[in-house]
This record gives structure tokens, sequence and C-alpha cells, in this order.
């Protein structure tokens, strides 16, 4: 926030992972004062990663 003061808020996804077919899923947001954080998912049978991100993002908005 202090490199882009403009910015409100600071979202990101976090992945572990664990193996090619289990990962942890969770993600933050910062809005200049408090650090809110989801619950850590675990993802079993991975298929394909792709797009993991993307999505979770786009749920957010």
């Amino acid at each position: 926030m202090k490199k882009f003061p403009k910015s409100k808020k600071v979202i990101t996804t976090l992945r572990g992972s664990i193996s090619a077919s289990h990962n942890t899923w969770d993600g933050v947001l910062f809005d200049g004062k408090k650090m809110f954080e989801t619950f850590e998912y675990q993802i079993t049978d991975i298929v394909d990663r792709v797009g993991g991100g993307n999505s979770s993002m786009g749920g957010l908005i």
C-alpha cells in the first residue's frame, strides 16, 4: 500500500502445494487497518489448477 497509495485494499489468494493432486487454499484481504483471512480449505483430487486464482478474484468482485 506504500507503493500504491491510492489502493484501498490488498487482496491475494494463498495456495499451498502438498502434492500435484492436493493443495491447500485460502486468501487474505487487507484494508489498510485490518487483515481478514478465510478458512484454509483442503482441495483434493485436482485435475487442473489453471484459473483458480482468477475464479477466486471473480467471486470476490
